[in-house]
This record gives structure tokens, sequence and C-alpha cells, in this order.
């Protein structure tokens, strides 16, 4: 049994805001959506945003936004949001809770539960290889048989992928759930993101949140066409490494 004085049962709402859904986005989208609520920014045009200058600051995160926003007044919000996630303030949320993911994945206690499930699939898998030799072996059709294996090793592999994040996406959120909830109201309150999701966020600072992933994907699906338009016949000559050199 873990130490209940352990770090991992300490953690702030921001970071299980991390753990639960494994994006830096979502941890910002809450602490800007807070500062907003608590009129410390306003909201001036489409996307953008403004420091209000009430409230005070509680955390190194919240002056970090009041200082990049104060130096881009000018910036949307996703180009604000690209900026924070490279803050260390926001950026050592990750690393330090990656860095445990990998230590647990290492450890005796999950190793057992692990090669545990590993095995009990495999033997699984290995009977009905073991049919499809044999079907094989007595010229018999085994396209049925041939489909169930693989299906049954894409399902394996995605069992055991799931197991590997188990504990951090599921068990320790359902722990924290369960502590808050017995806990002071005023307490729980801190928590509401993390418990509730988007549905605690200011109702004018969704379209904020929609607008980031729309750009998001924009920028991520226009990466590879963009190269094959600018350069097209001129690669060879100009763009070097349009065809993917190191």
């Amino acid at each position: 049994m873990a130490n209940k004085n352990a770090f991992i049962f300490k953690l702030s709402p921001l970071e299980m805001v991390y753990l639960k859904t494994g994006k830096m986005e979502n941890v910002i989208h809450g602490c800007v959506s807070k500062m907003i609520e608590e009129n410390k920014l306003e909201i001036v045009s489409r996307y953008k945003l403004a420091i209000s200058g009430n409230g005070e600051i509680n955390s190194n995160q919240e002056y970090s936004i009041i200082e990049l926003i104060g130096s881009n007044d000018h910036i949307q919000y996703p180009g604000l949001l690209r900026k924070l996630i490279l803050k260390p303030v926001f950026r050592n949320i990750p690393n330090a809770l990656n860095s445990f993911k990998k230590f647990f994945g290492k450890s005796l206690f999950f190793g057992r539960i692990f090669y545990l499930n590993f095995t009990m699939l495999s033997l699984l898998l290995l009977t009905g290889v073991e049919r499809l030799l044999t079907g094989i072996n007595r010229e018999k059709p085994v396209d049925f048989i041939l489909m169930a294996i693989v299906f049954v090793f894409f399902l394996m592999v995605n069992y055991l992928n799931r197991l590997t994040n188990l504990f951090t996406s599921k068990i320790l959120p359902t722990y924290y759930k369960s502590a808050i909830k017995s806990a002071p109201t005023d307490f729980e309150n801190e928590w509401n993101y993390f418990l509730s999701g988007n549905s605690v966020l200011v109702n004018s600072f969704i379209p904020f949140i929609s607008y980031s992933e729309a750009s998001e994907n924009t920028q991520s699906g226009s990466g590879g066409s963009s190269c094959g338009s600018s350069c097209g016949s001129s690669c060879g000559s100009s763009c070097g490494g349009c065809g993917g050199g190191d």
C-alpha cells in the first residue's frame, strides 16, 4: 500500500486536470477561465484577453498569464496558449507527472499486474495461432480464424496500452474525487474544474477554447500541404528539405 503522505496524494487541482486529461491546454483553459470569473482578466475583443487590474494574483501560473498578456496585448488566444505552454511554470507540470508515470510503469507492483494480463492474453492468442496452424496443415479454410487472431491481437495491444495509463487516468482521479467530496465545501470549490470539466468554465470563454482547438487542427493539417504547394516543381532546386531530410 502506498504511503498516504507521498506527493502523488498531494497534487494540486491543475496537476490533477493534466493527469485526468493528458493535455496541458486543459490546464491553462481552467486557469484562464477562473481568472476571468474572478475579474482578473476580461474579454476585450474577438478571442483576445486583457488585464482588468482587479483581484489579487494567487499563484505563479496566474502571474505568468498576467505577465504574458501584458507584453502581448494584441495576440489572440491560440497564440497566447502556445506561449503559455512553453512557460516553465506550466511546462513543469507534465515534466514531473510524466516522470512519475515512467517510474510507476517500471515499479514491481505494476510489473506484476502488466505481465499477468500479458500472459493471460498471450495464451488466448496462442490458442488461436495453434488452431490456425492446424487448419493450414490440414488444408482447411482458415480465413475466419486469421481475422479473429488479428482482431484479438489489436484488442490485446489496445488493452495493455490502456492498462499502462489506468492508474493515473482513472484510479488516482477516482481517489481524489472521493476525497474531495468528503472535504469541506470551500475546498471542493477549488476543484470544480477537475470534478466537472468544461461545464464549470465561464460561458463567454467557451468560444475561445473552440477557436484554439480549430486553430490547432488547421495548423497540424496544413503542415504537409503547405510544403507541397510552396515547393512544387522547385523542391529539388530550392527547398531541399521538402523530401524529409535530416
